[in-house]
């Protein structure tokens, strides 16, 4: 009973967190295009967006290594 239950949470959890990658790579791409192609009016708020997402991306992904060294030393 344990295992399915184990199964379907890396299931759901392994499906979250490619399902975030994806959105954070995607919002890079557009934020990207949008400072590129964007107007001179727009590029300040279009950088901004393409940090946050490059920072959300870095933390998204170092939240795991982050819980797993902090679970070892307590």
């Amino acid at each position: 009973m344990f295992t399915s239950i184990q199964n379907l949470l890396k299931g759901i959890f392994g499906d979250f967190q490619t399902t975030f990658i994806w959105l954070f790579v995607i919002g890079i791409l557009i934020s990207g295009l949008l400072v590129w192609l964007g107007g001179e009016e727009n590029a300040p708020k279009f950088k901004k967006s393409l940090v946050i997402c490059i920072v959300g991306l870095m933390v998204f992904l170092l939240a795991s290594p982050i819980v797993s060294y902090v679970d070892s030393y307590l």
